[in-house]
């Protein structure tokens, strides 16, 4: 509801966005409402099974600060994340300060104006942008399983 204010709010020209909710969501119905009254180009997609054709099409993200990072990071896709679970708090701090994240901090803080404001920063800094795709594919850049299996083969 928060992110979806604040892409309500965001008056930048020709923004389009995708808000993708998982199959759980108790306030699925609640969030349609607010998409459709919305006068910005808004999709609501739910329970989305292709994540990186998603992540290939966007510019930003605003995730969640779960395992969901770490497909991000691997996609290059610079994100802003919000801590919604005490076991998302290292990895997100970790991954804000290796600066290929931007860490929105605990979801219970955070208004919809922290929110825009962030999202605002970002978009205007296209060089922060790319230094945070470039790191995040510096550190995950898929071919872990290959170096795992090269250590056990030594």
């Amino acid at each position: 509801w928060k992110v979806i204010q604040a892409l309500n709010a965001i008056q930048f020209e020709g923004i389009e966005s995708i808000v993708l909710v998982g199959s759980s969501n108790p306030n699925y119905e609640k969030l349609q409402v607010a998409v459709q009254e919305s006068e910005t180009m808004i999709t609501l997609q739910h329970n989305v099974t292709d994540m990186p054709k998603v992540m290939a099409w966007a510019d930003i993200a605003i995730t969640a600060g779960g395992s969901t990072c770490w497909e991000l990071a691997f996609m290059g896709l610079p994100s802003l994340a919000i801590t919604l679970a005490e076991n998302q708090r290292q990895s997100v701090t970790t991954l804000h300060e290796m600066k290929v994240i931007s860490s929105m901090g605990w979801h219970e803080n955070l208004g919809s104006d922290d929110i825009l404001l962030n999202l605002r920063q970002l978009i205007k800094e296209k060089n922060k942008r790319e230094n945070m795709a470039y790191r995040a594919r510096k550190i995950v850049d898929g071919g872990g399983a290959r170096r795992v299996l090269n250590l056990l083969q030594d």
